[in-house]
């Protein structure tokens, strides 16, 4: 029998080895709320810097619709914007969540969120490989900071706007898709006590006390090896 520490990386790796598993954890997630699917881009405005140009458009997303930011940042070292009105308060903890995907080169991608007062917070990732397929992103509380605005208070309350936001890194023309813009509130008291729970083919493992170790798995002989022709 065998010990290992819990990670879903590791039970990936059992897995191929020949142990099935199949791991669950009680999420610390309150009910998700989409925010936009994108069936139609009713409310997106685009702006940019002097000598960027852009269009906001629409195509389709991983599931249902995305929106389309095109821009041409070639001729000015600028910013492409798109940007939607919200009314979204804010609890304790959250993230953001949204599929993104790009046919563009390498440049800057921020998340903005702005406030009543016009105080804006972001995310911003610099030289951005954008991904080919859409890909999964996640804007967490701790992922934001004050960017500038009028009152700089310690934290945003209260969204009164969202905006996705392409910058220069090497320029050049291209776009980038952002479809299924979900809001998720977080209990941390849930979240902190969140505990795997695993199940196998073979053998009879188990989670430690403390949610950490998998311990007595094993692997049936000659399971996960590879076939030589």
């Amino acid at each position: 029998m065998k010990t290992t520490p819990v990670s879903f990386r590791s039970l990936r790796r059992l897995g191929a080895a020949g142990l099935l598993l199949a791991a669950a954890a009680t999420s610390g997630f309150a009910q998700a709320r989409q925010l936009d699917d994108f069936a139609a881009i009713d409310g997106w405005s685009v702006a940019t810097s002097e000598g960027a140009h852009a269009t906001v458009g629409h195509a389709a997303g991983k599931t249902g619709g995305a929106l389309v930011l095109d821009f041409d940042l070639s001729q000015a070292y600028g910013h492409a914007i798109a940007r939607k009105a919200f009314a979204i308060d804010l609890p304790a903890n959250y993230q953001f969540t949204f599929e993104l995907r790009g046919e563009c080169p390498v440049n800057n991608f921020e998340v903005k969120l702005i406030d009543e007062h016009e105080n804006v917070w972001w995310c911003k990732r610099l030289a951005v490989q954008f991904p080919e397929k859409f890909e999964t992103q996640h804007v967490r509380k701790r992922h934001l900071s004050f960017a500038w605005g009028p009152l700089r208070t310690p934290e945003i309350r209260h969204v009164k706007a969202i905006e996705f936001v392409v910058s220069s890194a090497t320029g050049g023309k291209g776009r980038i898709y952002v479809s299924n813009l979900r809001f998720e509130p977080i209990d941390d008291a849930v979240a902190a006590n969140a505990r795997a729970k695993v199940s196998a083919s073979h053998g009879a493992p188990k989670i430690d006390e403390h949610g950490t170790t998998l311990e007595n798995w094993s692997v049936p002989a000659g399971a996960g090896r590879s076939r030589s022709r």
